[in-house]
């Protein structure tokens, strides 16, 4: 947890007051969003319940929460209707965990439905920047949620694997290791 709440304050400190980012679901994710609480004039964008949850108490703050079908053993919204509105939106960053992300593949997850809805969600960013745990780094799960040439920045623990990161970085992706 120490490792997630540090990568969290570390995304937090690049939002800006008035910037649009869109919280994709994941327990670091829902970190972020109670890192931005104290902010103003965001306007966040999430399918998760756990970070519209934690943004509930920030009333300087919109949070539009795209609705679905729900999954259950994540507490976010995917699936067609997810989608469908997560296609009209313009983000100046994503932020996505997932179950895994390599090098050679990019950030992904075993749930066609969950990776559909964060393939949505990038499609609009400006930015998108990955929120993943030594844990996650180095691995590739069952589907391709966003490949690797289409994420603009990663944000991880000490931890995570030496070259793993090189690969990362050799692929275009700014790391920051926190």
């Amino acid at each position: 947890m120490a490792e997630k709440t540090a990568i969290a304050r570390a995304a937090a400190a690049q939002v800006r007051n008035g910037d649009v980012v869109a919280l994709g679901p994941g327990t670091t994710t829902e970190l972020l969003a109670k890192e931005l609480v104290t902010r103003s004039g965001l306007r966040v964008v999430t399918n998760s319940l756990l970070v519209a949850e934690a943004m509930a108490s920030s009333p300087d703050n919109e949070v539009i929460v795209v609705g679905g079908l729900l999954r259950h053993s994540i507490r976010a919204f995917v699936g067609g209707a997810t989608v469908s509105q997560l296609l009209g939106l313009r983000a100046d960053t994503v932020f996505l965990s997932g179950n895994g992300l390599a090098a050679d593949f990019g950030l992904s997850t075993p749930a066609f439905p969950v990776a559909d809805t964060d393939r949505a969600m990038a499609a609009g960013a400006g930015r998108v920047t990955a929120l993943v745990d030594h844990t996650k780094v180095g691995l590739r799960s069952s589907v391709l949620t966003v490949p690797t040439e289409q994420i603009q920045q990663l944000i991880t623990d000490s931890k995570s694997s030496e070259s793993e990161l090189t690969a990362l970085r050799k692929a275009g992706v700014e790391v920051e290791v926190v």
